[in-house]
């Protein structure tokens, strides 16, 4: 069970590291907003705070993959109990055997030997039973822990690519145009198309959702 132990450690790690990032695109989100109302360019700041929704919707999207790993993560702690559970039966089958082997060799009469080499065929039949069981259910968890892990990375990665494409529309209603010495930033005359591509994005991230 050490090496699936050490998996669990290492998915407790990642598991930290995403949520940091979840804390850290909300973050930035509201710091993106608070930056948009303090700036004096009408088309920025209105493009800065819708992109700031989408940011923080990404950050949203990288919290629900945490809670998809922290799933994935359960079963993978069931796999260790169940890798633990046929523990007690293999140490009871080796010491029998080692029991049975001294036994032989220093006392190769005693009435002890045939009940040991007893106790040593059931204890060999059980952990043939835990054995298979061990296998059939890892398989079992296997499949779902590590399908459980990509079904979320899936998601989180297309729900968070449909949100930049629409983040990079937004973008591209900012004009690069030079403004000159003493001239003033343009008025924002796009809410309307800016308002077309949130709603865009919300109604692709919930056909995204009903697929």
């Amino acid at each position: 069970a050490k090496p699936l132990i050490r998996l669990l450690k290492s998915t407790k790690a990642t598991l930290t590291a995403h949520t940091t990032a979840t804390r850290g695109q909300l973050a930035s989100a509201a710091n993106l907003t608070v930056w948009a109302a303090s700036t004096d360019d009408p088309v920025v700041a209105a493009v800065a705070e819708n992109l700031a929704v989408l940011i923080a919707e990404m950050g949203e999207q990288e919290g629900a993959f945490v809670d998809g790993m922290q799933a994935a993560r359960t079963v993978l702690k069931e796999m260790r109990d169940v890798e633990r559970s046929v523990v007690p039966g293999r140490v009871t089958r080796a010491k029998i055997n080692d029991e049975l082997q001294r036994l032989k060799y220093r006392d190769p009469t005693s009435t002890r030997i045939p009940l040991l080499e007893q106790e040593l065929v059931r204890a060999e039949a059980s952990c043939l039973v835990a054995d298979a069981q061990l296998t059939n259910a890892t398989r079992a968890k296997f499949r779902t822990a590590l399908a459980r892990h990509l079904n979320a990375t899936i998601a989180r990665g297309e729900k968070q690519a449909l949100l930049a494409r629409h983040g990079l529309q937004l973008l591209a209603l900012v004009n690069e145009t030079a403004v000159v010495p003493g001239e003033r930033p343009g008025a924002w005359v796009d809410a309307r198309e800016a308002a077309n591509i949130m709603r865009g994005a919300q109604e692709d991230l919930q056909a995204w959702q009903d697929e």
